[in-house]
């Protein structure tokens, strides 16, 4: 009878830790400023009015996550998740409650916990723009729920506060704002007043550090879209006013359910960031204005500088370097150009680009994209690169381009075996293979001869274009081995 009792009175204790229990997910410290990274929590709230056994929890996001062991967790108390014990007490000056393995995103990203039956007890799905508090995205500052009785993925629903809590324990000099194992301080963050600016103003840099002496402004911009977008969901596009002033927009979200349209006038709110020394504007809002504006016309530049940043330029009578480099693979590829000097130029092809897939360009071409930069470490004076928009951006600098010229370069034998000759009336600048797929199985450089024989012990049997760059022509030819 007395075991009885006790069992039931067992059963009523851990009842009551689960009674009217309601933990919450209720501050996220998820972009230190500087370089730190290690400074990031996640804290937890027992909103509920008993303790709750919260042992066979597990907090996660897209990176890591920790299951919590023998935790009771008292109501209103607070639990912190660190990412790193000995940073977390340099940076906050006390001990995180617990250390996970999680890597929260500067992007936003979800976050869950889970009991220990995988039921899901809360989540927050936080991101780095409106309406969330955009101070928490590397200014320093923590997302706090300013109640924990409203829905914790509604970005209105957070703030931030304004009193120090520690500092970026690499840098030493970054201020933290947040109130980890306390209750939050919340302040809704002022409207975000926007400057109207033109692209020409916003435009400047430093000569020295290439650093923009707008970084960081609020404005409003008005432009016309040129170029598809170069990533989806969100956008990656090159917007411009009729100057030929232009800006990089970027976003890892859609803004006001926007559709890039090329030719599209629009206005748009945002802040202007720099990423690898390139200036961009990072969107809040997106309006339409009209579609189907006219272009720029591209400026003929010899050379890629911080003066061809965000700038609609063209080199010509270019070619590529080594055309082994055209790969068509990844998220997109980099090829060097040259006019013939020794000077090489970088064009970077992007894998939304219609250009990527295609076989690589022979002869000599000009080429028009729009200046970019990619330059890691400061000063950002180097890294300058083209991206072109589509395949109306090469164009063939050649006299004469022909399927079938028996008259000025033969084949021979055809079909062939282990070796093939091509034979012309003046001599080859080079020797370029394709498969049936348009891909180059191989290039022959610096041929410098009218008479040349091309081993194909490496190809297998197969249809073949064989592409004869002269200096006045591009002939290319069927060819058709047997092995």
């Amino acid at each position: 009878m007395i075991k009885k009792l006790l069992f039931a009175a067992s059963l009523f204790i851990g009842a009551s830790f689960t009674v009217n229990s309601q933990i919450v997910i209720n501050e996220i410290m998820y972009n230190i400023p500087g370089s730190g990274e290690n400074e990031e929590y996640v804290e937890l709230f027992n909103a509920g009015s008993s303790v709750t056994n919260i042992s066979g929890y597990t907090l996660a996001d897209n990176g890591g996550n920790i299951t919590f062991t023998g935790t009771l967790m008292p109501a209103g108390a607070y639990y912190v998740v660190a990412k790193d014990s000995a940073t977390f007490r340099d940076a906050y000056g006390f001990d995180a409650d617990f250390i996970w393995t999680g890597n929260l995103s500067n992007s936003g990203e979800y976050i869950t916990l889970k009991d220990g039956s995988s039921v899901l007890v809360d989540s927050v799905s936080y991101d780095d723009a409106a309406p969330w508090p955009i101070e928490a995205d590397g200014d320093g500052h923590a997302l706090q729920l300013c109640s924990p009785t409203t829905d914790n993925n509604d970005g209105v629903n957070w703030g931030i506060n304004f009193d120090s809590v520690g500092v970026n324990g690499t840098t030493g000099i970054d201020i933290l704002y947040g109130t980890p194992g306390m209750a939050n301080v919340c302040v809704t963050p002022p409207a975000v007043v926007y400057v109207s600016r033109t692209i020409d103003e916003i435009n400047n840099a430093d000569p020295i550090t290439g650093i923009g002496d707008s970084v960081g402004l609020n404005v409003e911009l008005g432009g016309i879209v040129h170029c598809g977008n170069f990533r989806s969901p969100g956008y990656d596009f090159p917007f411009a006013n009729s100057n030929g002033e232009g800006i990089r927009v970027f976003s890892f979200v859609d803004v006001d359910s926007y559709n890039v349209g090329v030719g599209d006038s629009i206005v748009i709110k945002g802040e202007v960031v720099q990423y690898n020394g390139l200036l961009q504007l990072s969107p809040d809002s997106i309006m339409l204005i009209s579609a189907a504006n006219p272009l720029l016309t591209a400026t003929v530049v010899t050379t890629l500088d911080e003066s061809t940043e965000n700038k609609y330029v063209e080199l010509q009578n270019v070619h590529i370097v080594d055309t082994a480099a055209w790969t068509n693979s990844g998220s997109g590829f980099n090829v060097e150009v040259t006019t013939g000097g020794a000077d090489t130029l970088l064009v970077r092809i992007d894998a939304d680009v219609n250009i990527f897939g295609t076989p690589v360009p022979t002869g000599t071409f000009n080429i028009s994209g729009w200046g970019g930069q990619f330059d890691n470490s400061n000063p950002f004076t180097e890294g300058y690169q083209l991206l072109p928009c589509s395949l109306n951006d090469i164009v063939t600098q050649t006299t004469g381009i022909s399927s079938i010229d028996e008259n000025s370069v033969m084949l021979y034998p055809n079909p062939a075996n282990e070796v093939f000759t091509v034979k012309g009336t003046e001599s080859f600048s080079s020797i370029t293979i394709l498969n049936s797929l348009g891909a180059v199985v191989n290039t022959i450089n610096n041929v410098n001869t009218d008479n040349f024989n091309v081993n194909t012990n490496d190809l297998k049997a197969g249809n073949y274009i064989v592409v004869i760059e002269t200096n006045e022509s591009i002939i290319t030819k069927q060819l058709v081995l047997i092995k």
